[in-house]
């Protein structure tokens, strides 16, 4: 139960709002949580508040940017049989990245949101990330397509609608993951 500060009453509603802000020349709406005092009528945000509405800003700004939100990450972590710890050992980022990612305490970085996308859908980069943290775990997914399967030279990166796509030429290489190009 929350106490208005003002007037010492305990007769507080939870009450919302829709807010609109602007990012990166985008206007977007996001419903916002705040107390109200019924007795002298004081609007105030509890910590608690305050904690869930920057993370919901900060998944409407991930939209926008086309990041991976923290369901996905949640998601692509599970797919892929990994711990809070071992996804942080793998792809970097500290021991409580995937905590803070997965709550939507923090946003990933650009490369962190290609590197989880790029092992999702690959076995072959997911192994060889493996090999590299030199963590030992199984991973019980098919990927959308293997880097084995196709033979190519050269590989270009796009995002449009906040998807992240692939797409490869028909030369092959020896090691795929040097030629890869952002």
């Amino acid at each position: 139960m929350n106490i208005c500060k003002k007037c010492s009453s305990n007769n507080v509603t939870q009450a919302n709002e829709i807010e609109n802000y602007k990012y990166k020349n985008s206007n977007y709406n996001v419903l916002i949580n705040y107390s109200l005092c019924n007795s002298c009528k004081r609007e105030f945000l509890t910590k608690k508040q305050i904690i869930a509405n920057e993370a919901i800003i900060r998944e409407a700004k991930k939209k926008i940017d086309g990041l991976l939100n923290s369901d996905e990450i949640y998601s692509i972590r599970k797919k892929l049989d990994l711990t809070q710890i071992d996804a942080s050992i793998i792809f970097g980022g500290g021991k409580n990245a995937f905590s803070k990612y997965e709550r939507s305490e923090v946003t990933q970085s650009i490369a962190m949101d290609k590197l989880l996308r790029l092992a999702s859908t690959d076995r072959y980069i997911f192994k060889k990330l493996l090999n590299l943290s030199k963590i030992n775990c199984k991973f019980n997914y098919t990927p959308i397509k293997s880097v084995n399967e196709i033979m190519y030279s050269k590989v270009s990166y796009k995002w449009e609608n906040t998807k992240f796509s692939i797409s490869t030429d028909s030369h092959e290489v020896k090691d795929p993951l040097l030629q890869l190009v952002a």
